[in-house]
């Protein structure tokens, strides 16, 4: 705000993580398609990256992977530039809470007639049907039907900028100047308050279209190169973790459902960053074992790209060799055997684990060649997925919810294929394991939860009863079943289950 007064110019730069996602992909798809792509020179307005985007196939995808927005994708279906411009700023509360979300939609679709409150509003709303959806327009409407002058326009973007900082007071005195040249031009008192609710709404977290075009454009480069190069898009995302709405495990589920390959990691073949070891065949790194130092990574993957490694000692002994003169504990050696790398030198997780115990180490390593007495059991499906996400988050052999299939199945439970085929208003028990969960401080104490299994994501809305009554479950364990009612949208297919009842699986 200094800065305004001053009359500086202020420009906002947004380190955003998909950047660096973008940046790798684009390096890997040169690497391992050689071909040479920028944010420059992507296709534009390709229809098998709209038809994604409209069937809410976005996961991972920048600004448009949440719950909320893919919800949107199938009714507003956006089939250009523009369309995506909107489709990031109309998910905010300032379109929300002015209540143009619906009337926007209506129109698009053709359901109701594009209106204007004054014939001065077509030139600034008509490409939006006639519903104010940008912090420009409001701007604009200022000046023109408000009576407000280029600086006081500039006065109310500002307001609307510091509403949560310097309160209501500010912006309530130039919005009530605002609304009173909005009716004193013939605008309806009912239109001047609803775009007044609208600029609160702004206030809280509205886009100016100039940003959501920026966001649009980081929005349709990740759906590009998730509809041409999944392979490389997910390897990105990974690397470029924490970023986004979801966790490793539902980008690589998400990213198997699609056709593509992930092998485990191991001392012979992962380095620290995931990579692709051939076309949609995507090999995991060190970087996803929880704990795991990244110096001790690189020193694997220099030692095996020297050679291979060819046994647990040899392993041990090459290792203390380029650690010397530092010590390593037992622990370091626990992390990779946790995460079952030890495969390709014929070593379960379980074996591994009693073969470093065997080694004595405690902060140096001491060999010990002795044979085993007995031979030790195989973990078994729920232990092999349990721990897997307990030393990578994911598990890649099976996902949790197929190991309890039977639990499912005798609970006349629906998994989330059966349950997508649901019919509206019908009675239904579903179970998953717990990708998210949101109540936003508009909810008025909603509880949004996004249910996980081996076939894709369900999405569950808890009323605020109800959320109070089985709070203890739904907030703290991570497998539920719940029962409810199924609704669906007859025109855009969205689905949300209605809970009514819940417990853990």
């Amino acid at each position: 705000n200094d800065l305004d007064n001053l009359n500086f110019t202020r420009v906002d730069i947004l380190g955003l993580g998909i950047l660096t996602a973008l940046r790798k992909c684009f390096d890997l798809v040169q690497q391992v398609h050689h071909i040479s792509l920028n944010l420059n020179n992507l296709p534009a307005e390709d229809p098998k990256v709209y038809d994604a985007i409209c069937k809410a196939d976005t996961l991972g995808v920048f600004q448009i992977e949440s719950r909320a927005q893919m919800n949107m994708l199938p009714r507003l279906r956006p089939r250009t530039f523009f369309d995506l411009v909107v489709q990031i700023a109309i998910v905010r509360p300032g379109p929300i809470q002015g209540e143009m979300v619906h009337p926007y939609l209506r129109r698009r679709q053709g359901l109701e007639q594009v209106e204007y409150p004054h014939p001065e509003l077509e030139a600034i709303l008509k490409k939006t049907y006639g519903v104010p959806l940008f912090q420009e327009q409001i701007m604009k409407m200022a000046m023109t039907v408000a009576g407000f002058s280029g600086g006081e326009a500039d006065e109310l973007r500002r307001a609307m900028g510091i509403w949560r900082r310097d309160g209501k007071k500010r912006l309530s005195l130039m919005g009530e100047k605002f609304r009173m040249g909005l009716v004193k031009k013939g605008i309806p008192q009912e239109f001047a308050d609803r775009i007044f609710s609208q600029i609160e709404g702004f206030a809280e977290y509205g886009f100016p279209e100039s940003h959501a075009a920026s966001f649009a454009l980081l929005a349709y480069a990740s759906a590009y190169l998730k509809v041409y190069y999944p392979d490389a898009y997910v390897v990105a995302l990974l690397n470029s973790q924490p970023m986004g709405f979801y966790q490793s495990h539902t980008l690589l589920y998400d990213a198997m459902r699609h056709g593509i390959t992930v092998y485990p990691i191991d001392i012979n073949f992962s380095s620290w960053d995931n990579t692709l070891a051939s076309p949609n065949v995507i090999r995991l790194g060190y970087r996803e074992i929880f704990g795991l130092r990244k110096s001790l990574s690189q020193k694997i993957d220099t030692l095996r790209q020297e050679k291979p490694f060819l046994s647990l000692a040899d392993f041990v002994s090459r290792l203390k060799e380029a650690f010397a003169p530092e010590k390593m504990a037992k622990r370091d050696l626990f992390f990779l055997a946790a995460s079952d790398c030890f495969q390709s030198i014929g070593l379960t997780r379980r074996e591994a684990f009693w073969e470093i115990q065997r080694l004595g180490l405690q902060d140096s390593f001491f060999l010990n060649a002795s044979e085993d007495p007995f031979e030790i059991p195989p973990e078994n499906r729920w232990e092999r997925a349990s721990l897997d996400f307990q030393a990578l988050g994911v598990s890649l052999g099976e996902h949790p919810m197929s190991v309890l299939s039977k639990e499912r199945a005798s609970q006349r439970a629906l998994d989330s294929r059966a349950l997508k085929k649901a019919k509206d208003k019908q009675k239904v028990k579903h179970a998953g394991m717990v990708v998210s969960r949101q109540m936003p401080p508009t909810a008025n104490g909603v509880l949004f939860i996004t249910l996980e299994d081996e076939w894709g994501l369900s999405n569950l809305i808890v009323w605020k009863a109800v959320a109070q009554q089985y709070e203890e479950v739904l907030w703290n364990h991570s497998f539920l079943l719940v029962s409810g009612t199924i609704q669906r949208d007859p025109k855009s297919g969205i689905l949300h289950l209605i809970v009514d009842s819940a417990a853990a699986l």
